[in-house]
């Protein structure tokens, strides 16, 4: 699609007050970021790229928060209650788990859909929740 000036500044002003519906605001940076990657004179990779780098240097997300945030977005997971595909948010519970023979107590994270609100399966957060049981046991038999 060919971008007039005109429909780009009509789309930028647009997208700027929605982000300031959410209390968020384009900076003059992020703009010229933006039009430059519209426009086609950089490509998306480097518009990616350096729009990250910008975030980093403003300290707004450190690149470990922004993989969890983005993790927490992209949970698209089978529900067995609603029998299809559906997004989960990943919330926390308490928890007792047996562990050769012994039990513990955890704060465990697991993912719930957001339709029906079961608990649905998700291979990375019950991963890191026998991670966890597995190092309490380390730590009691040491």
């Amino acid at each position: 699609m060919k971008w007039t000036d005109r429909k780009l500044r009509e789309a930028m002003a647009n997208v700027e007050a929605s982000l300031a519906v959410e209390g968020l605001y384009v900076t003059e940076e992020d703009r010229s970021l933006i039009l430059a990657s519209i426009k086609g004179e950089i490509t998306h990779e480097e518009f990616l790229r350096l729009a990250k780098e910008r975030a980093m240097r403003a300290g707004e997300m450190p690149d470990n928060l922004y993989q969890e945030a983005r993790k927490m977005t992209d949970r698209i997971r089978y529900c067995d209650e609603c029998r299809c595909e559906r997004e989960a948010v990943v919330k926390q519970r308490n928890a007792i788990y047996s562990f050769r023979k012994e039990p513990f107590d955890i704060i465990e994270e697991y993912a719930e859909c957001t339709v029906c609100h079961n608990a649905v399966s998700d291979e990375e957060l019950d991963n890191k929740t026998l991670k966890k049981i597995s190092e309490l046991y380390e730590l009691k038999h040491r």
